[in-house]
């Protein structure tokens, strides 16, 4: 779900997940998902959605921006009735062994949760090293 070098200037990343009537899905990525240094920002839009009785668990590894990093996250979620869904996003300080703690340009994170009622919540942050 991350490519292997890590996100790059201009990458745009895409991810969508489709959880069908009362099926389960456990989705995770195999490493931690790495920014780096960009002129460019890199972004990643997730769009994911959990059917009638489905059960979607989102858990990837902590993302680690490295210093100079600018990034963009969008994140929307949608579940059906009697469906549910646990997503985790988790950011780590950066490249800790390197040094680069907090030391990013700038992340900014969106997501967006909805229900069959149109019911949203919704969370959205820009933090700059």
């Amino acid at each position: 779900m991350n490519p292997t070098a890590g996100i790059l200037a201009g990458d745009r990343l895409e991810l969508a997940v489709r959880v069908g009537t009362g099926a389960s899905l456990l989705a995770m990525n195999r490493r931690r998902p790495r920014v780096y240094d960009a002129v460019w920002s890199g972004r990643m839009q997730a769009d994911v959605r959990s059917g009638s009785g489905g059960w979607l668990e989102y858990e990837p590894e902590p993302l680690c921006p490295h210093a100079g990093c600018d990034y963009r996250q969008s994140t929307r979620i949608e579940v059906a009735e009697n469906g549910e869904a646990c997503w985790v996003d988790t950011l780590a300080p950066g490249a800790v062994g390197r040094d680069e703690i907090f030391a990013w340009r700038r992340l900014a994170s969106r997501s967006m949760f909805f229900t069959p009622a149109s019911r949203c919540c919704a969370n959205a942050s820009t933090m700059r090293g």
